[in-house]
């Protein structure tokens, strides 16, 4: 009895699920999947633009400043300009732009990417869903037969019990495999995705396995290269810091300008005055004469700290471990690489075989179906074949599955983008 009533549960399961499936009539194929832009993408671009122009303005150099102060009760206006060349920030700022481009392209692929790869899932789920009710179905046509000859005395009751267990265990291999299909359409929607999955696969060109590309590489370079601007910084450093500060000041304006090895920069500042005097800074709050002074200033600075002289012997050794760590990541790639193109040539084989492993099954069915005309065979011979066939289909899903995931990451090692070939 309780054997009954498991089976009525699985039954009303499957009739359930064949509703719920059976409205889907757009077609769900890879190259819908190739149009997928993901959520992250456009955040991504904007974050390129908004790295191009850190660097730009870092490139450039240039600050400035106005304002207006108070001084012993006479109004003054002050504008500053600055230039100056920060070696490290152009490097850092470079860094970021890389980084920000090839994140935009990995949010697109990987988007791609996921898209590929829940078509292939739902593929895979619907054919093998299909294979289950087949062999349900042949399930049911020998339980019936084995009851025709169990009433007969042809058999025994305990064959009508395995029949039935028989037919119970393909109705749970049914219902799982609903499972598994509604678990697939949920991954397609989340994507935004419908319908059934086409029986398609495409073949995708692939870039040249050049480990200047990867991204590993990438960050190592870019990790070398603001090493390597450290260390010019602190050379830089070590150097007696040369300056020449020019002044012109007559009644009302104050004008002052330096010219700095440090950096190097340039700092201009002017400052007028409401009022007929001038404040002079040198004075340390005194008023100067009428009389227009010019004054120029060079001056060195040396330095003695012996920080100085230490925080270059750092910069360099960190020079030299990122230009270790630089080769050692290009070793790595000349393994690497030559391995993910060999995984791409092997799931390409291997999906080329699945191909026509299912077209040979296609011929076979049709075989079938023309012995089921003539008589030779029987409606559970076809059935059989039937699931044959789409067994067959979902181990071509499963190779598509796996040549996707093997370009993928052969992509994700050269920072290429998916393309069709043609």
């Amino acid at each position: 009895m309780l054997m009954h009533t498991r089976a009525r549960t699985l039954f009303f399961t499957i009739a359930m699920s064949s509703l719920l499936f059976a409205g889907f009539a757009r077609a769900f194929s890879p190259r819908d999947a190739l149009t997928y832009q993901a959520p992250d993408v456009p955040a991504s671009r904007a974050k390129v633009v908004a790295a191009k122009a850190n660097l730009f303005s870092n490139y450039v150099g240039v600050t400035a400043n106005a304002g207006y102060e108070r001084v012993q009760e006479d109004d003054t206006y002050l504008t500053t300009l600055h230039w100056g060349w920060d070696r490290i920030a152009v490097a850092q700022a470079r860094a970021a732009v890389d980084d920000a481009q090839r994140g935009a392209l990995h949010a697109h692929r990987d988007g791609c990417r996921q898209a590929l790869l829940a078509h292939a899932g739902l593929w895979e789920e619907q054919a093998t869903a299909r294979a289950a009710e087949l062999r349900f179905s042949v399930a049911q046509i020998k339980r019936t037969e084995v009851e025709r000859k169990q009433a007969l005395g042809a058999l025994a009751a305990v064959d009508v019990d395995l029949a039935k267990l028989d037919e119970e265990d393909a109705a749970l291999v049914v219902a799982q495999g609903r499972h598994g299909v509604a678990a697939a359409v949920l991954e397609a929607k989340r994507l935004g995705f419908a319908g059934d999955a086409t029986s398609d696969t495409l073949h995708f060109r692939l870039p040249p396995a050049d480990a200047a590309t990867a991204p590993t590489y990438r960050a190592s370079f870019w990790a070398l290269k603001q090493a390597e601007a450290r260390l010019t910084q602190a050379h830089w450093d070590l150097l007696p810091a040369l300056s020449l500060n020019g002044q012109f000041m007559n009644k009302d304006r104050y004008l002052t300008s330096t010219l700095s090895t440090h950096g190097p920069g340039l700092d201009v500042s002017g400052q007028t005055l409401a009022t007929g005097a001038t404040f002079n800074p040198a004075t340390s709050g005194t008023y100067i004469s009428t009389f227009d002074k010019w004054q120029f200033v060079l001056s060195a600075n040396v330095p003695l700290s012996l920080g100085a002289w230490t925080g270059a012997r750092v910069s360099g050794q960190d020079a030299r471990l990122a230009k270790v760590q630089l080769a050692q990541t290009k070793a790595q790639l000349a393994v690497q690489l030559p391995q993910a193109l060999g995984d791409v040539e092997t799931a390409e084989e291997g999906l080329r075989l699945a191909r026509q492993r299912a077209t040979l099954t296609a011929k076979r069915l049709e075989a079938v179906k023309t012995r089921v005309t003539s008589g030779a065979a029987s409606q559970v011979d076809l059935l059989q074949m039937q699931a044959n066939a789409a067994d067959a289909d979902a181990a071509t899903a499963r190779a598509w599955k796996s040549y996707v995931a093997a370009v993928g990451a052969y992509l994700e090692l050269t920072d290429g983008n998916w393309e069709e070939a043609p």
